[in-house]
């Protein structure tokens, strides 16, 4: 297997998996989503940003809320996939730069 992947899941509900691959996309799935947005990234000591194509959707049932959201990026020939519940935008750009800054 050419994939690493990683999953947390919280008590409430939180859920964040990581897969990361040097050799290929690493996810054969794709989403239906109701957002699209491209987030740039600052690039430690390097002047330079990453753009990363964030999907979401929410669902809104009876005392039911779901949010997901799916980022996608390379960064170092490292593909990554990041698919999060329950956490915003600006949370999970705040994860993709914890991976950028420490890679």
């Amino acid at each position: 297997e050419d994939v690493s992947s990683y999953k947390v899941e919280n008590a409430d509900g939180t859920e964040v998996s990581i897969l990361a691959s040097k050799l290929r996309t690493p996810y054969d799935c794709i989403y239906r989503t109701d957002t699209e947005t491209v987030t740039s990234i600052p690039i430690p000591d390097s002047g330079e940003t990453l753009e990363i194509l964030i999907c979401g959707y929410t669902e809104t049932q009876a005392e039911k809320n779901t949010s997901m959201y799916v980022a996608d990026f390379i960064f170092n020939g490292i593909y990554y996939r990041i698919t999060a519940k329950k956490i915003s935008t600006e949370q999970l750009a705040e994860l993709i730069y914890i991976i950028v800054y420490n890679s």
